[in-house]
């Protein structure tokens, strides 16, 4: 589809190159290793072009991706390098035009068709608690209240 997508900012287009044909083993492994299977959550459609385009000026990669749309806004990309892929499944970048995307890695032989896309990690401050009230115990009742709670800090 997009091998190697790199944004050109000096004439704001899009340059598209295409990938060295890699024939070993670990070459094809690592590119599995590499997929997200994401989701965004909108009532109306998302043409994947439309989509591919705005997440390639958004993440910047630098070793590019592809993208194949899995129906019901949900699509799976794959990405070049584990650097793309650890920025990409960082908490900051999670939303398409107004909506917020659930994004999952895909694991080795798992059918994207068939992932559970329902939850999403989300940082919750909590303000104006009672004096007596400051303690971890009230933290972890505060984010089991929201559905589940990973840390307190």
């Amino acid at each position: 589809m997009y091998p190697n997508m790199n944004l050109n900012s000096a004439y704001g287009c899009l340059k598209y190159h295409e990938l060295p044909n890699t024939n070993s083993v670990n070459g094809s492994m690592n590119r599995l290793l590499w997929c997200v299977v994401c989701h965004i959550l909108t009532d109306k459609p998302v043409t994947m072009r439309f989509f591919q385009d705005a997440m390639a000026q958004t993440w910047m990669q630098g070793e590019g991706m592809e993208m194949k749309d899995l129906g019901n806004n949900c699509f799976v990309i794959q990405l070049y390098h584990e650097r793309d892929f650890t920025y990409i499944m960082s908490d900051r970048l999670r939303n398409y035009n107004q909506s917020m995307i659930l994004m999952k890695p895909l694991e080795p032989n798992q059918n994207p068709k068939q992932m559970q896309l329902m939850t999403m990690e989300l940082w919750v401050q909590i303000h104006d608690i009672v004096f007596g009230l400051h303690s971890e115990l009230v933290a972890w009742d505060s984010g089991n209240f929201f559905g589940g709670s990973y840390g307190y800090t």
